[in-house]
């Protein structure tokens, strides 16, 4: 999806590159530049890279363009970018990890993908002891205890225990009553299922950690960017289903993990998922204008279909309003 996203974008073919790019999480990122510019501008920018995030149900993708300018500064629509989308930062044959991340007790960012629920399992056995399935000798005396007593002695184990959100997309959105309007849930269940978290700082984690991925590679690959964040566009993927509302939120995210600049024009690009499919359809097949098809996405962990009729070159318009859920 991140790849056919950055084609939706760029509205050419591209051209994929299989080379590996490596990806890391470190503990200390590489500082990126933050804007300089006035606030209250709403600035157009010739932006030098394009990174597109896909937050799968059950896995998370990136990929990035390096847009082709002309010697006199043009986009160049003549020559071919590279795309890149085989990130090395996980050992699975779809180069995508886990949409898991994990937090300390206090929402400090620890791991995400893979590693966050590998360091999960991992944990001190006195963390897990308490959680195990046959009861240890604290909870037969526990036993013994009146209820008010263990649960307070439940409430300090958790206090500091660390919190694991998995595919935690899924339970991202909630439908209204009358299913045209819905929005993004205020807060999630770790894996727990005890606790819960504002899904806002759970968002903004998962976003300065892919910001912080992309930025190591750019750094690693020597890509120039004078300007930080100002020279980078970014595209996230979201379900065709998801309200206005939702958008605005993930938005909003976006500028508080430092993401975006808020007074550049189309920083951010909020696209839907079957509108990317669309275009990698159409890319691969000979559609002519006029005609429609079904889109099937069937992802990790959900279902999403849409009825698309083309347009012309890069460009369809939704017949049917676009239905899906797990």
């Amino acid at each position: 999806m991140a790849y056919v996203s950055l084609k939706s974008m760029l509205s050419s073919k591209g051209k994929k590159n299989n080379k590996q790019q490596p990806v890391d999480s470190a503990p200390n990122p590489p500082a990126t530049k933050q804007s300089d510019r006035p606030d209250g501008l709403d600035l157009v920018v010739k932006f030098k890279v394009i990174v597109a995030i896909d937050f799968g149900t059950h896995g998370t993708g990136l990929g990035y363009a390096i847009v082709p300018y002309d010697e006199n500064g043009d986009s160049d629509s003549k020559q071919e970018p590279e795309i890149y989308t085989r990130q090395d930062w996980c050992d699975n044959t779809d180069h995508k990890i886990k949409t898991d991340i994990l937090l300390k007790a206090n929402g400090e960012f620890i791991a995400f993908g893979d590693k966050a629920l590998q360091q999960y399992t991992k944990m001190d056995d006195d963390e897990n002891e308490y959680y195990s399935s046959s009861p240890s000798e604290n909870e037969e005396n526990e036993e013994k205890e009146n209820e008010q007593a263990r649960h307070k002695r439940m409430e300090e184990r958790l206090r500091n225990r660390k919190m694991l959100f998995e595919s935690f997309k899924m339970v991202l959105y909630e439908k209204s009553a009358n299913d045209d309007d819905g929005d993004i849930c205020e807060k999630l269940k770790c894996s727990d299922g005890i606790r819960s978290y504002p899904t806002k700082r759970v968002f903004v984690a998962a976003l300065k950690f892919i910001k912080a991925s992309i930025f190591e590679v750019f750094q690693k690959k020597s890509i120039s960017l004078p300007n930080g964040i100002d020279d980078v566009q970014w595209i996230l993927t979201v379900p065709a289903i998801w309200s206005d509302r939702a958008k605005h939120k993930m938005e909003a995210w976006a500028i508080r993990a430092e993401l975006i600049n808020r007074n550049i024009f189309n920083h951010l690009r909020i696209v839907y998922e079957p509108d990317c499919a669309s275009i990698s359809c159409q890319s691969e097949s000979a559609f002519k204008t006029g005609e429609r098809y079904i889109l099937i996405d069937a992802g990790g962990g959900t279902v999403d279909i849409a009825c698309h009729q083309v347009k012309g070159e890069y460009s369809m318009e939704e017949i049917y309003h676009p239905t899906g859920g797990a």
